[in-house]
């Protein structure tokens, strides 16, 4: 599976990278949703991993256009919920948006590895 990386947090950038390419995928690399937009101009991928810091756009307008320009693409967001209600808040917020999933921080490998196995194994499409 090719996975667009798409997080301004330099560690958890590296460990998102690193746990996906350990599972044999193919990842690349964006810092803003800006770079974002021109990598996944440039190649196929079938997984956009965005983290909400990571907006040039304009916060949460980032999704909704790549969703636009990309309606294929899984779109899963790396988002920062520290309870249960903002949780929740923060997963239909995004869904509305245009992601398919919401991963909570703190992203652990584990939780990193079953996303990616439910993209794989076809449970996770984009919307």
């Amino acid at each position: 599976m090719h996975v667009c990386i798409v997080e301004r947090d330099e560690q958890l950038h590296e460990m998102v990278a690193l746990t996906a390419r350990a599972a044999g995928h193919k990842t690349a690399s964006a810092y803003n949703s800006t770079a974002a937009i021109h990598l996944l101009g440039a190649a196929r991928f079938d997984l956009l991993l965005i983290g909400l810091s990571s907006s040039l756009i304009g916060g949460y307008s980032g999704i909704p256009m790549i969703r636009k320009l990309y309606p294929d693409l899984a779109i899963v967001v790396m988002a920062d919920t520290s309870n249960l209600m903002q949780a929740s808040e923060t997963t239909s917020q995004h869904t509305t948006l245009g992601a398919d999933e919401v991963l909570a921080h703190p992203i652990t490998p584990a939780a990193l590895l079953s996303m990616l196995e439910r993209k794989a194994n076809g449970s996770l499409k984009a919307h």
